[in-house]
């Protein structure tokens, strides 16, 4: 789970990691400091952006057998 510092829906992304979580299921949750909703679209521009999908994609690599 990627979430923004400054995100109104952020504790909702959070809590539904944790609830993952406690099902079993295998979840990383990452709050970018400093990051507003949407910041995730501009990978291309933003640092920020850039960093969470360089995260999550070594975390699907990490998962996924070809």
């Amino acid at each position: 789970m990627v979430t923004a510092e400054y995100d109104p829906i952020r504790d909702d992304g959070e809590w539904y990691g944790e609830a993952r979580r406690a099902a079993g299921v295998d979840v990383t949750i990452s709050r970018y400091a400093g990051a507003i909703h949407g910041f995730w679209n501009f990978f291309g521009m933003l640092g920020i952006g850039r960093k969470a999908m360089d995260e999550s994609v070594a975390w699907l690599r990490g998962r996924v057998v070809l």
